[in-house]
């Protein structure tokens, strides 16, 4: 079976406080772009047990229990008590340690395609509420599209497409590990938080420049070394035409959203000048 799995952006990313069990609650609005890795996978369900073989053509990207393709799949076939040989074999387009939701999205794309080769049926709501336990942005990534996300980001809503607008996505020479951005995070730094029904509504307004107007990313005020980096980014990505540029999730991947494709172009060609992982591409509604 052939899988596409897609990258996400958060058009704005809210830090509401800390929870007893250590992680946040937040509210952030996950948009899908259309930057995929592709996955080949194959399965021997004559095989008595669990089996599971992972390769990927990008270096850096764990092949055994740390990859979150063998995390799903391990959880999913021991919970609904499987049999089978797993080949999972990753093609790596999506940067990692980036903030677009790679590894969780190869993740749940396999948690949905084993429900389909197994017959199971399973209800995605079922699974969203369930796959919490891998990763808060699973349940995002097994629907995709335009979300608004609370909680840990296990409560979903879908709501207006942000759908086939302008995206330059840059990934500088180096990652940042959530853990260690959330570690380095101080509320008390934050100067104010973005109004999720503001851009709600601009969102139901297809209004395009009041939801650029309120992207934005509370994690930016993290204290973690590379932030710098971050805003002369954002701020490059601005002066060449961008209408707003944010970090995407706890990053280190920041993104520009542009209304015109020669501008947004001409500022590709910059960033590529100076950085490796550079991306045009736009929002989607898968």
């Amino acid at each position: 079976m052939n899988l596409r799995t897609y990258g996400k952006i958060n058009l704005f990313l809210n830090i509401l406080g800390k929870r007893e069990d250590g992680f946040h609650n937040i509210e952030t609005v996950i948009q899908r772009i259309d930057l995929f890795d592709e996955i080949k996978l194959y399965v021997d369900k004559s095989f008595n047990g669990i089996d599971i073989k992972i390769s990927c053509d990008k270096e850096g990207v764990p092949t055994d229990e740390g990859n979150l393709c063998y995390k799903a799949c391990k959880w999913f076939m021991e919970k609904y008590r499987l049999n089978g040989k797993v080949f999972i074999d990753i093609k790596k387009n999506i940067p990692i340690s980036a903030g677009l939701g790679g590894g969780t999205s190869n993740g749940a794309e396999i948690i949905k395609a084993l429900n389909k080769i197994y017959n199971l049926n399973i209800d995605i709501n079922v699974l969203c509420e369930d796959s919490v336990v891998l990763g808060a942005d699973f349940p995002y990534c097994l629907i995709g599209g335009t979300i608004l996300c609370e909680g840990v980001g296990e409560r979903l809503k879908r709501i207006n497409s942000f759908f086939n607008k302008i995206i330059i996505v840059v990934k500088p020479n180096f990652g940042f590990s959530t853990k260690d951005v959330y570690e380095n995070f101080c509320i008390d730094n934050v100067k104010y938080n973005i109004n999720k029904d503001e851009m709600i509504k601009y969102l139901n307004d297809k209004n395009f420049y009041g939801v650029c107007k309120t992207i934005s990313n509370t994690l930016e005020y993290s204290n973690i070394n590379g932030m710098d980096m971050i805003r002369e980014i954002k701020f490059k990505l601005k002066s060449l035409g961008a209408i707003n540029s944010s970090m995407s999730g706890s990053g280190s991947s920041v993104y520009g959203v542009f209304d015109n494709l020669y501008v947004a172009q001409k500022c590709y060609d910059e960033f590529k000048k100076e950085f490796n992982e550079v991306f045009i591409t736009r929002t989607i509604n898968k």
